[in-house]
């Protein structure tokens, strides 16, 4: 991550922005520069007036030492989501993760976790460090990649569930407010792609990359109708994540069980390996 955090508006850096009322992409706390953390596990979300208030969130701090806090306590959320990551990560040059953060004070901030339970088991272990995931987003749509290798499928979603874009492939901007005007659960067919300027989303194909929200177990159950059509099919959203092919054996590909899912995915470690 770039240690110079960029403002999506202006593209000046926050440094120079200290003091000057900071540009939130969602909600509707009102943050100065270097943003303040935001409980967002209370309704409505606050300020979290355990961190300091002279504290520059704009470089890595320890949550321990810097701002007081415990191993054991909460901090709140971070927005990890399909599109904003997208946009965080602005075409490698990694300095947008502050400015599409939905709690940007947050950003920057980290447990040393040597001394944890999760860290001592990580020095007995090799870590994967040359590892990327395979889509964009949540953990629970690479769990799904990691198994099908493919996106779920959900056609002819409703057009509340796919958001408003801009004509670069990004979530669109409120021209006033410069917040996002609409996210969505689904990758809707025919945008533009962000990470290949130019090209589009695949026809025929609408992706889901959240499946929970509001509306989450009917996704869900839709997701586990659409299974075994997944596994069949293998097709995914061409320039917005991993592509494999599948050269599995008709028989193999007739069922839409887990198992068979699963030695699928061996076949296809086996061919990248």
């Amino acid at each position: 991550m770039s240690l110079t955090q960029r403002d999506r508006l202006t593209g000046e850096p926050y440094s120079s922005q200290l003091g000057q009322t900071f540009d939130l992409v969602s909600g509707s706390l009102s943050l100065t520069t270097p943003p303040q953390p935001i409980d967002n596990n209370v309704s409505p979300a606050q300020i979290d007036t355990r961190f300091p208030s002279n504290l520059n969130t704009l470089l890595p701090y320890n949550l321990v030492t810097k701002a007081n806090l415990q191993t054991s306590d909460k901090t709140g959320d971070i927005v990890h989501r399909f599109w904003h990551e997208q946009a965080q990560i602005n075409h490698g040059k990694m300095n947008r993760f502050v400015t599409w953060s939905d709690n940007p004070g947050l950003v920057m901030s980290y447990f040393d976790a040597t001394s944890l339970p999760e860290g001592k088991l990580a020095q007995k272990y090799t870590m994967d460090d040359n590892f990327f995931h395979a889509a964009f987003g949540g953990s629970f749509l690479n769990h799904q990649f990691l198994i099908a290798a493919a996106a779920p499928v959900y056609p002819n979603a409703p057009a509340s569930m796919q958001p408003t874009l801009d004509a670069s492939g990004k979530l669109a901007l409120d021209s006033t407010t410069g917040k996002t005007i609409h996210d969505g659960n689904i990758t809707p067919i025919g945008a533009p792609s962000l990470q290949h300027p130019g090209r589009y989303i695949r026809q025929k194909l609408c992706c889901q990359h959240h499946l929970f929200g509001k509306s989450g177990s009917d996704i869900f159950h839709s997701w586990q109708r659409e299974f075994a059509a997944i596994a069949e099919r293998q097709q995914s959203c061409r320039g917005e994540s991993s592509v494999h092919s599948d050269n599995r054996r008709p028989a193999e590909r007739k069922a839409g069980k887990l198992e068979v899912v699963l030695r699928g995915m061996g076949q296809r470690v086996g061919q990248l390996g």
